[in-house]
């Protein structure tokens, strides 16, 4: 029994040595069972073949049994068949690694902005202006920019306008108080860069609007509201007239119109005070027709009535009695809201009455801007120079 299991482990181990000959496998490929003892039993412990093989085999041994088995599956007889594929071991799972919970960012707080406290100014201006909606500010010069405020978010650049000698800005401010805003300005052939400060004392809208600077006087009424009349410079020639004027200022003015009429026509030789009452009369009524039938009386009657005179004919677009009108307010003595007011209606003249004098209109626009900064109609007379500039000026 002995002997038996000694030839058999013999002949296994040339039939694994001579696996890459296919003809010599065939030749030592010995049916074990001839060898076998038959009292073998497997129960009395002795192991077969294979599964001595299965215990421990040799690396080479392991290398020739599987080049065997390649060989023979891929043999011509039985052609190729796929090498069964054997299933990886099962990875073990990663174990998870907890995740950092982020931090929250602070969120920063608002602050100022730091160009202004930093610059230092090359000059420093003081202004006070009555507080309201809009708050301008003319710097002399072209190329001015807004650096920033201090107060931060509290100052509102809402335009800005450079006119060629000035630039303009227009800030919105929340309330009266102390503003100190920041300009730079920077030399174009230079390089270098000017900067001024200006401090701005915003008192409470006390003081009368429309004026450079406040005047001791409320100042005269505006054009837009009822103004007392003046009366003809000479004296009433007749009762009749004085009858005519009392109708006026009672509202009857068919009834004056009647009389003047009246009057003008049985008086060939002094006419001229009639005719100041019918110049009256037409501002009054409304009536262009009227004003410019009797332009040659301007003389007699006061600014307030030729100015509201000039705002019904720019109006009505009825022109030929302007230029004696403006004549007549030249030579008159002027408020500067006055003043103000004949600038912008020969500006508007000049823009909309043939032959269209655009140029003379646009720099009368922006005299006045210069000149009176806290005006009321500056949103109207920017936009007027915006349309010229856009329209005629720098058409390209």
């Amino acid at each position: 029994m002995m002997l038996n299991r000694f030839w058999r482990t013999i002949v296994a181990a040339f039939s694994l040595c001579l696996a890459p000959l296919p003809g010599l496998q065939l030749a030592f490929d010995l049916p074990f069972d001839l060898l076998a003892d038959p009292s073998d039993e497997p129960e009395q412990g002795w192991m077969k073949l294979e599964e001595l093989l299965l215990l421990d085999p040799l690396p080479d041994l392991m290398e020739g049994e599987e080049r065997s088995a390649e060989r023979m599956t891929s043999s011509p007889e039985t052609g190729h068949s796929p090498t069964p594929m054997i299933a990886p071991s099962p990875s073990p799972s990663p174990v998870p690694t907890p995740t950092p919970t982020p931090t929250p960012t602070p969120t920063p707080t608002p602050t100022a902005p730091l160009l202004p406290t930093t610059l230092q100014p090359d000059e420093t201006d003081h202004q006070t202006i009555p507080y309201q909606e809009i708050i301008p500010v003319v710097l002399e010069g072209p190329g001015w920019i807004f650096a920033g405020a201090r107060e931060g978010g509290t100052v509102t650049l809402e335009d800005r306008l450079s006119t060629g000698s000035t630039t303009i800005f227009q800030f919105a401010l929340p309330a009266p108080g102390t503003y100190t805003l920041f300009f730079q300005q920077q030399n174009p052939y230079d390089g270098t860069m000017r900067i001024k400060e200006l401090i701005l004392e915003i008192t409470p809208p006390s003081t009368p609007r429309g004026l450079t600077t406040p005047l001791a006087s409320p100042g005269p009424t505006p054009v837009s509201t009822p103004a007392p009349l003046s009366t003809p410079a000479s004296p009433l020639p007749s009762p009749t007239l004085r009858e005519a004027l009392a109708l006026i200022d009672r509202g009857a003015y068919d009834q004056a119109l009647d009389t003047l009429q009246t009057l003008l026509s049985a008086s060939p030789d002094d006419t001229l005070p009639i005719r100041a009452q019918l110049f009256r009369l037409g501002t009054l009524t409304r009536t262009p027709d009227l004003i410019a039938r009797h332009v040659e009386a301007a003389s007699l009657l006061s600014p307030p009535v030729l100015l509201d005179a000039l705002t019904l004919l720019l109006d009505t677009h009825t022109y030929p009695p302007i230029p004696s009108i403006l004549e007549t307010l030249d030579q008159a003595p002027l408020t500067p809201a006055q003043r103000e007011d004949l600038l912008y209606y020969r500006a508007r003249y000049y823009e909309e009455a043939p032959p269209h004098r655009i140029e003379d209109a646009y720099d009368l626009y922006r005299r006045i801007l210069e000149t009176y900064p806290l005006t009321q109609r500056r949103k109207e007379i920017l936009s007027r120079m915006r349309h010229l500039e856009r329209h005629y000026l720098y058409v390209r």
